[in-house]
């Protein structure tokens, strides 16, 4: 079968025209930012919200920036998640590989376990390691509209310059959403074929496998995981072994999408947040695409409310209790617009996860926190105190630090890749 051509993040690439536009529409926002400064600088605290000027204009940006402009500007704007990974890793001496599955997704490994090109051909296969090894899988955040931050890649190695020997640490590149391209289900799909590369091409025992996501990444692992138990009838299943689960899942501020315009949001919490309610309507909508209405006409027809897999909200009842995971954390800032939504889904995973003994589950709310506050704090250099990212830190390190069995299959060196699946090592 011959290999599915390597799928670009974004499906729109600006023509000159677009361009003019685009830097134009940005011109006028930093325009306005600069009028704002202004006035926060001689308004006083009042007027800033009780916010220093820095963070004031930095929320302000952030939320303007984002709701003004398009998802096909942003993502023309922004570097790759590719690029950023590529940085991060050469500016920690960190080996860096980029993975090619079959249906044409991208993905990043870093870590000391990555492909050695083979010197007769031009074709690559893992590095053998008889130890038991560790995978963390990350999705990073973006309203399923942007490219990765630097800070996600921190985020993905546990905000630590280096990894264990025997970890490995993969990053879903994933396509980005617009008003025309990469609608539901199409990253869950991709997430799908990256777990089964590890499972079955790398050989990964499932309780050696920690998801990461945060934002729109914490959806999507989410949805992942419903996806495990409850398999989504858009997406080619991905079967565990009878009675496996992976190792643990932490949701960082998990976006709660809702079908209905704004339905959950905390619209008191904009001026305490980087998120502007409207942007995540718009955004919502790009990634769960047109509406669709159930047959009937009349009084009878109903709006079509989503799925178990793209709107948390509307998961059965004892879905969540089944998902094949041993420990979950999940965290949402008080001080964010998501909060609402987020607080409730917490509450029903709480309550369906606490009676299995052999879960464990930690999911809250923090106090004095935006959206995804450990990343936000990082990016937008507030430097304050996040009680998140210290319980994330800790989580991370036992979930890394954890001992494995080492089963035949861990034993014996990985499989090289299909026919389908390509791994090209970019730099150690």
């Amino acid at each position: 079968m011959a290999a599915h051509p390597i799928e670009r993040e974004y499906a729109i690439a600006l023509g000159l025209w677009g361009w003019v536009c685009l830097l134009s529409r940005a011109t006028a926002i930093t325009f306005v930012l600069l009028f704002k400064f202004v006035k926060a600088v001689f308004g006083g605290k009042a007027r800033r919200n009780g916010h220093s000027v820095y963070k004031y204009m930095a929320l302000e940006g952030m939320r303007d920036y984002q709701y003004g402009l398009s998802a096909i500007g942003i993502q023309n704007l922004l570097p790759s998640t590719k690029w950023m990974a590529r940085s991060y890793a050469r500016s920690n001496k960190l080996p860096y590989a980029l993975i090619h599955l079959r249906d044409g997704t991208t993905a990043i490994v870093l870590g000391p376990k990555v492909a050695k090109k083979s010197k007769k051909t031009a074709a690559s296969t893992p590095e053998a390691s008889t130890a038991p090894r560790r995978a963390v899988v990350m999705f990073h955040g973006g309203g399923y509209m942007g490219p990765a931050l630097g800070q996600h890649i921190e985020l993905a190695c546990g905000f630590s310059k280096t990894l264990p020997e025997n970890v490995s640490v993969y990053i879903l590149q994933y396509g980005l959403a617009n008003e025309k391209a990469n609608h539901y289900p199409r990253q869950l799909q991709q997430a799908a074929v990256l777990l089964d590369y590890l499972l079955i091409a790398e050989k990964y025992a499932p309780s050696a496998i920690t998801l990461v996501g945060d934002s729109a990444g914490g959806h999507l692992a989410l949805s992942l995981l419903q996806h495990l138990a409850h398999p989504d009838p858009q997406v080619a299943a991905v079967t565990l072994p009878e009675g496996e689960r992976l190792a643990g899942a932490a949701l960082l501020s998990p976006w709660i999408i809702t079908r209905a315009r704004s339905e959950g949001l905390v619209q008191a919490n904009e001026p305490k947040d980087v998120l502007h309610a409207a942007a995540l309507d718009y955004w919502a909508q790009n990634y769960l695409g047109p509406a669709v209405e159930a047959e009937g006409g009349g009084e009878s027809k109903e709006a079509d409310k989503g799925t178990p897999w793209s709107c948390p909200l509307t998961t059965p009842e004892g879905w969540l209790a089944e998902l094949p995971v041993d420990d979950m954390f999940v965290t949402y800032g008080e001080d964010e617009v998501l909060c609402g939504n987020a607080a409730q889904f917490c509450t029903a995973l709480y309550r369906e996860r606490k009676p299995v003994p052999t879960f464990k589950t930690s999911a809250k709310g923090y106090a004095n926190e935006m959206h995804v506050h450990m990343v936000m704090n990082r990016f937008l250099k507030l430097g304050e105190p996040c009680l998140s990212e210290e319980e994330f830190k800790a989580w991370y390190a036992t979930q890394i630090a954890a001992p494995l069995p080492s089963p035949t299959s861990q034993a014996t060196p990985p499989s090289p890749p299909s026919s389908q699946d390509a791994i090209e090592p970019v730099g150690n």
